[in-house]
């Protein structure tokens, strides 16, 4: 759903997602699509910063929960 929502890239495509580092400021995926076989990196942004392990573990689980909310059609705003 990362590769989909935030990436663009449609499913049918995609054969293998890698997490291949976490940090304070995102992560990086390494994705294996198509025929042939291609292999690119793609980084993807935490909204905000992270100091902890903790942190990072929160940032992900909403990165993963965003995905899953575009996949099913929900739409937020920043405004109220």
């Amino acid at each position: 759903l990362v590769c989909k929502n935030f990436l663009q890239l449609p499913m049918q495509h995609v054969l293998d997602v890698r997490v291949q580092a976490i940090d304070r400021l995102g992560i990086d995926l390494r994705v294996v699509t198509g025929d042939p076989h291609c292999t690119d990196e793609y980084r993807v942004g935490f909204r905000q910063e992270v100091s902890t392990a903790e942190d990072a573990k929160s940032e992900l689980s909403k990165l993963f929960q965003e995905a899953w909310e575009r996949d099913q059609g929900f739409s937020f705003t920043d405004t109220l």
